[in-house]
Parts: C-alpha cells; sequence; structure tokens
C-alpha cells in the first residue's frame, strides 16, 4: 500500500495545480507562438500575457484589458472568456478528417472541448478531448505534432460563456484506426466537406491541411 501511496504522490507531483498550470498553459502559447501564422502569432502571445493576469491588447476588440471578466481562463469557472482545445484528426495523406457531430448546433465539428481539472497540458487535453469523442483506440493510435496548428478566437455569445480562445492541434489517425467514443464521429473527404460542417471549416480547412504540410510531421512525410 505505501509504495502505491507513494507512485499516486509522484504523479499528483506532475500535475501542475492553479496558478502553476496556468502558467504551463501561457508558456506553451508563448513556445508556440513563433511557429504560428502572423495573426495566430499575435493572438497567442496575447493571450500568454492575458492568462497571466497581465495588460495585454484585446485580441478581439484591440484594447487593454487585464480586469478577471476580459481575461482568457483555463476554467469554466473563472470567467466568461475559456481557453478551449481542439484536434483535427486526419488521416496520413490528408484526404480525410474525422469530425463530430455536434447535437446542440448540429454542425460537423473537429473534436474538441473545455480544460479540465486533470489537464496538465494543452496537448494532452487535446488528446483527452480526442479520446472522449472518437474512442481510446483512435487516440491511442494518433500521432499529435507538439505544436498547436491554429490558435483561433470563436464567439459564443453567453453570459457564462462569451468566448472561446481555441488552441487547435493536428492528430494524424491511422484509416483503420476505429471510431468510437461518444458514438457521433465520422470521416468525411476534405475535398467534399459536408454543406453542415461548421462554417470555420468550411473556408479554412485547405490553409489548414497546408499548415500542418509545412510542420512535417514524420507521419505525413
Amino acid at each position: 500500500m505505501a509504495a502505491v501511496r507513494a507512485a499516486a504522490e509522484v504523479r499528483a507531483a506532475r500535475l501542475p495545480q492553479g496558478a502553476s498550470r496556468t502558467a504551463q498553459f501561457a508558456r506553451t502559447l508563448r513556445e508556440a507562438s513563433s511557429g504560428l501564422p502572423e495573426a495566430d502569432t499575435a493572438l497567442a502571445r496575447a493571450a500568454a500575457r492575458s492568462l497571466l493576469g497581465a495588460d495585454c491588447e484585446d485580441p478581439a476588440e484591440g484594447r487593454g484589458r487585464a480586469d478577471s471578466a476580459g481575461r482568457w481562463h483555463p476554467g469554466r469557472e473563472d470567467g466568461p472568456r475559456h481557453l478551449t482545445v481542439s484536434c483535427l484528426a486526419v488521416s496520413p495523406d490528408l484526404s480525410a478528417l474525422v469530425l463530430v457531430d455536434h447535437p446542440g448546433s448540429g454542425q460537423l465539428r473537429q473534436p474538441g472541448g473545455h480544460i479540465e481539472n486533470g489537464d496538465a497540458d494543452l496537448r494532452g487535453a487535446a488528446l483527452r478531448e480526442l479520446a472522449e469523442e472518437c474512442g481510446a483506440q483512435a487516440a491511442a493510435s494518433a500521432e499529435v505534432p507538439p505544436v498547436p496548428l491554429a490558435v483561433r478566437v470563436f464567439r459564443v455569445g453567453t453570459q457564462r460563456c462569451a468566448e472561446h480562445l481555441d488552441v487547435l492541434y493536428a492528430a494524424v489517425l491511422p484509416e483503420s484506426a476505429p471510431l468510437a467514443g461518444e458514438g457521433r464521429a465520422v470521416r468525411v473527404r476534405a475535398s467534399q466537406l459536408p454543406a453542415r460542417t461548421a462554417p470555420d471549416l468550411l473556408t479554412g480547412a485547405e490553409a489548414l491541411l497546408r499548415r500542418l504540410r509545412t510542420l512535417r510531421a514524420p507521419s505525413i512525410e
């Protein structure tokens, strides 16, 4: 029992908590910013400062804001502007995407969602969302480059959730990987996205796939 308890304590010690976890997320955004497209770079750097409570240019409105309501937060309870993660799940040849049917909007979207308390880093959070929405086997077989593919802002417009700052990772899935999870994942052709695909993907998927090629992940070379 002592050995089991000690192992659990080691695992807990490795998991960033509270302010240190937020600092980890901010560091990820800062480090990723140098490899992102220009607009995403500015957004990622501003968001990193915002997470730490520093004055920054608001990426949506272009003015300095450091109050709690104006900052980005990793937790849904801390303010109306939330840090989220998602995965652009693609086949090795980039010809197909795995999208999830979101019943609330009726749209097909990439797997993703809010940060949860047990998430130690952004890439791990994106993989957790992939496992939840596409199945553990699919997530286990995914190759995820360490650098985010994009950082984007989405307006939600409710009092409790005004905006999402979404950190998008790529996840290369073998075509043989079974899809399970919550049962709403489907494979679609990247060149013929269904009409109910989320508008940002309908207009932006091609650019995201081009960027993925430039990352030169071993799985898609």
